[in-house]
């Protein structure tokens, strides 16, 4: 597209190259997301407004809209509606109706076409209708580059930012741009926009631009421009001085100065306020009547509630417009900048801004035709709540609900019904607050807003006649069971039982949902095989009703109660045929959920690899469907623990900085949980600590999930035993152990812990013989070896595990000869860090025996291993165990000369260990059975040498280190 804005378009030059730029880039089919910041009045509209006329007479076909300052009554997804109509009227019906055959939620989004469209009833009808949205624009692309322009993001509503998300993540391969304007002075802290800017610069194609204040130089270009001649220099100081660069004010300021007015001296707000007073009076009525609004407002509203005639109406108007207050927008008018609004709006008397809304009110009430009917009801609510009217608010609150729950915008729903009941109290002849309650706390389910929803279950649980109205109190008893499970209180089966009495037995919806939350909580309760077996019977309905969203949540649940039972390869079969069903059928939240539990299952049995592929399609799916900062959090987590598993630490701290900033609650405990044992691995106690009492605080005290109470208390322990605090650790392990699971998915967890304690004990038995101290009373070996003795090893990690609970148990008495093997055991696992954990105690067992060769060489290699990972604990025991051997000084310098030849090498100490064993005449496997190490690895080693010292065979590496004397002796 043309790069050259009209001469008259001051500064802003590179901001509108990058999106020019954008726009080309678009065109040839990488879509793009360009977020424009700045301060009200910096120009950010000007550019964009600039930008948009050249983007259409290049071609391309533009959209826009904005978000509206509204408080609770707004409008879900307002800005899109208004895009979305903006293109009913440039493309016409027909051939709209023909870009959306097989899209039936999108047609929700166009109420002129009049096309059926279902109502979202579950978490998953606003993900389908995103993602229809985002099928649409492929569509529009198809054709021609599609522009779309969103601004004042600050003001928009969960949704909208939820899509916008969506479309950032999800548009591959389309000539797509999204703009979207946002004033940077309205992010106070804690505003929603701020992490969703966050998470969202992250995704590949999005930029930001944040434009400042103009310049000296450009203050001036600009006067030049507002007043046609050149002003006098004192001038320009003057205003820039006043203005400090902002292009609006710089305006206003030049507008002063042109009036004739002697003083600058005066506020900006003043001055803003002053120029509507100087106009006349039926002028500054139509400007308060456009400021009580919240957005643009149409001429025929404006005719409709000033009930002027149309003349006088007209000279008020253009008397506003000339004075640079007010501008004609389409059919109606707006402010020329929000800043004058706002000044406007703040000078209301409080009875001004009580009759003013009256009027609109009335005037709607009168003539609905004047708003499109998806906007009546919020803009009614908004009108009769500022006058004060509860009764006439009530019923517009309520349709307002209506048609965001037709958005599938849950959470907008949940507010206005939240707002429903507290005026219900007040005027009870106006609604039912029975129905309101039911409502709302399905609203609130839907929302995520569990806290608030499960207090919402229960009040109307409570006015619900359960004999004569089954179905309903079925359907919250299971979403009662549904909250607990999820906020994870452990009283969550009784009321899950009562529901399935309550429904009558055969094939229905409700039976097939209230069971498969009971499998769920049941479960979680500890009777897997109850849950695998109630679960069962959910898929079975599910498969003879055809519902598949159903059948993608009961086999979910099935796989769970299965990987608890112990029966793994079961478990992921089953995580996988729900996956696949999920993705095949465009669920979701199905495939958010599927992805969280069969990572979980990979991790357990370490297939780490596996997992990382898994929950990186689930974070994908989360982002998609507005989950990242629930289920995305658990994704996040899962990928997290992978990731450390395998020693990528970098990449499991980076996973945790892209976690949404706005996670909180349960969701957010795991991820500390996993930042305090990445902190504490790297040696940061006081990190690790901090972590540890967040994850705690979290998950608070009535918190019942084994999944995170269980590591919380591994790491508390493990704090407590680098700062030798041994009985709060024995504590903490006791009480942990006594819910402990002995099978199933969580016995990681479980051998965890175990090899925790039994850490624990041996360092209590080093203190007794090191210090004199008596035996303490509460040694947890009895209890430790009979819990080990019911789990299962028959997994890598698990083998890996119990290998090294063996070794730690008989180091309570006598060095283990055992470490060996749990390095080995560890290495086949996958798991460097603990591998190199068990190498290190082997050199411990290697200094007890005064066998000090073997303990450097196995100190070299942790220390290598340990560097490379970051483990600063690790790194600084085997500081601390090489000053400990004390070697011979002949020993001593025969190893600085060692260390001399094989630096000039080039070789690495485990390389120089290798050699040196290949010298002496070893074997691959022999030489993996002495340095701890697999065969594969060793042979890998060997290749490496032969390369670094020039030679093809492995007596030739022998002659050259017997030549150069590298291992004298």
């Amino acid at each position: 597209m043309d790069r050259t804005p009209a001469r008259s378009f001051i500064g802003r030059r590179r901001e509108y190259e990058r999106l020019a730029t954008a726009l080309d880039q678009t065109a040839g089919g990488r879509p793009q997301v360009v977020l424009v910041g700045g301060e009200a009045g910096v120009g950010k509209t000007r550019l964009v407004e600039r930008f948009t006329d050249a983007a259409e007479d290049s071609g391309a076909l533009v959209l826009s809209g904005a978000c509206v300052e509204s408080g609770l009554e707004g409008l879900p997804l307002a800005p899109i509606i208004t895009a979305l109509r903006g293109l009913v009227r440039g493309l016409g019906v027909d051939r709209l109706v023909s870009l959306l055959p097989s899209l039936p939620e999108l047609a929700q989004l166009f109420p002129e076409l009049l096309l059926p469209g279902p109502t979202g009833e579950t978490p998953a009808g606003q993900a389908r209708l995103f993602h229809q949205f985002a099928v649409f624009v492929e569509r529009l692309g198809a054709e021609r580059p599609v522009v779309l322009l969103i601004e004042d993001l600050h003001w928009a509503d969960r949704s909208t930012r939820a899509l916008l998300d969506v479309l950032a993540r999800s548009l591959r391969g389309t000539r797509a741009l999204i703009v979207a304007t946002y004033r940077t002075d309205n992010l106070f802290r804690g505003h929603p926009l701020r992490p969703f800017l966050a998470e969202l610069n992250r995704v590949e194609g999005v930029q930001r631009i944040e434009l400042g204040r103009f310049t000296h130089a450009e203050t001036a270009e600009l006067m030049t421009s507002a007043l046609g001649t050149e002003p006098p220099p004192a001038l320009v100081d003057r205003i820039f001085e006043r203005s400090g660069g902002n292009a609006f004010f710089v305006e206003e300021l030049v507008r002063v100065w042109r009036s004739g007015m002697s003083s600058l001296d005066d506020s900006l707000r003043d001055l803003l306020v002053s120029r509507v007073e100087r106009l006349p009076e039926p002028a500054q009525r139509v400007i308060r009547l456009v400021a009580i609004e919240r957005s643009r407002v149409s001429h025929q509203v404006v005719a409709a509630v000033a009930a002027m005639p149309d003349e006088a109406l007209l000279d008020a108007l253009r008397s506003a417009i000339d004075a640079y207050v007010l501008a004609a927008d389409g059919d109606g008018y707006d402010f020329r900048h929000a800043l004058v609004r706002e000044a406007v709006f703040d000078e209301f008397l409080p009875g001004e801004r009580i009759r003013l809304h009256r009027a609109y009110a009335l005037a709607l009430e009168g003539r609905p035709e004047l708003l499109p009917p998806e906007h009546l009801p919020s803009s009614l609510a908004y009108h009769w709540a500022g006058a004060g009217e509860p009764t006439r608010e009530l019923p517009a609150l309520l349709r307002a609900a209506a048609v965001a729950k037709g958005l599938s915008a849950h959470v907008e729903q949940y507010q206005l019904l939240r707002r429903a009941l507290d005026l219900s109290a007040h005027v009870p002849e106006a609604a039912d607050r029975h129905e309101l309650e039911y409502e709302a706390a399905h609203a609130a389910w839907l929302a995520g807003e569990h806290e608030e929803g499960l207090v919402l279950t229960e009040q109307a649980l409570a006015n619900v006649d359960r004999a004569r109205q089954p179905e309903r109190a079925a359907l919250l008893l299971a979403r009662r069971g549904r909250l607990l499970l999820r906020l994870g209180h452990a009283d969550a089966v009784p009321a899950l039982e009562e529901a399935v009495r309550l429904v009558p037995t055969g094939t229905s919806v409700t039976r097939g949902t209230v069971l498969e939350i009971l499998g769920s909580a049941l479960t979680t309760r500890g009777d897997a095989a109850a849950g695998s077996r109630v679960s069962g019977e959910a898929v079975r309905i599910a498969r003879a009703l055809g519902d598949d969203e159903l059948q993608v949540a009961a086999l979910t649940t099935q796989g769970t109660a299965l990987a608890y039972d112990g029966r793994h390869e079961d478990a992921v079969t089953v995580f996988e045929a729900a996956r696949v069903l999920a993705k095949s059928r465009n669920d979701l939240p199905g495939l958010t959920r599927a992805c969280v539990n069969l990572s979980v299952q990979l991790w357990a049995v370490g297939l780490y690899a596996e997992a990382v592929t898994v929950t990186r399609e689930g974070l994908d799916a989360a982002h998609k469907s507005g989950l990242s900062a629930t289920l995305g959090a658990f994704l996040t987590a899962n990928l997290g623990m992978a990731l450390f598993s395998m020693g990528r630490w970098a990449d499991a701290a980076a996973a945790m900085e892209a976690s949404e900033e706005n996670v909180s609650g349960v969701f957010v405990a795991y991820l500390h949980l996993l930042r305090g044992d990445l902190a504490l691995a790297r040696g940061d106690l006081a990190a690790a600590k901090r972590y540890l009492g967040l994850a705690a605080g979290e998950f608070g005290p009535d918190f019942g999930h084994e999944d995170g109470l269980l590591p919380m208390a591994r790491l508390d322990a493990e704090i407590a035993l680098r700062e030798d605090r041994i009985d709060h650790a024995r504590q903490v392990l006791a009480r942990a152990l006594d819910a402990a699971p002995e099978r199933g998915q969580l016995v990681v967890h479980t051998w965890a812990l175990v090899t925790t304690g039994a850490m624990v004990e041996v360092r209590a038995r080093t203190r007794l013989r090191a210090f004199a101290e008596s035996h303490a009373a509460g040694s947890l070996t009895e209890v430790l070896s009979a819990v080990a003795a019911r789990l299962p090893a028959d997994t890598p990690p698990w083998h890996a595990y119990a290998a090294q609970f063996a070794a730690e148990m008989d180091s309570l008495e006598t060095t283990s000869p055992a470490w060996h093997e749990v390095v080995t055991a560890w290495e086949k696992a996958g798991n460097p860090h603990l591998a190199c954990h068990a190498r290190v105690r082997a050199a411990e067992a290697a200094i007890a025996l005064r066998d000090n060769r073997t303990a450097r060489a196995l100190l070299a290699s942790a220390a290598e291993e340990a560097g490379a990972l970051g483990a600063g604990f690790l790194q600084e025991e085997i500081d601390a165990l090489a000053r400990s051997v004390r070697l011979p000084a002949s020993d001593a310098s025969e190893a600085a000369e060692e260390t001399r030849k094989i630096d000039m090498l080039g070789l690495t100490p485990r390389e120089a260990e290798v050699l040196r064993l290949l010298t002496d005449g070893h074997s691959n496997r022999e030489i993996g059975a002495r340095l701890f190490i697999t065969e594969k690895t060793a042979s890998v080693h060997v290749s490496r040498i032969l390369a670094k010292l020039g030679v093809t065979s492995r007596g030739e590496a022998a002659a050259t280190a017997h030549r150069l004397r590298l291992f004298g002796g």
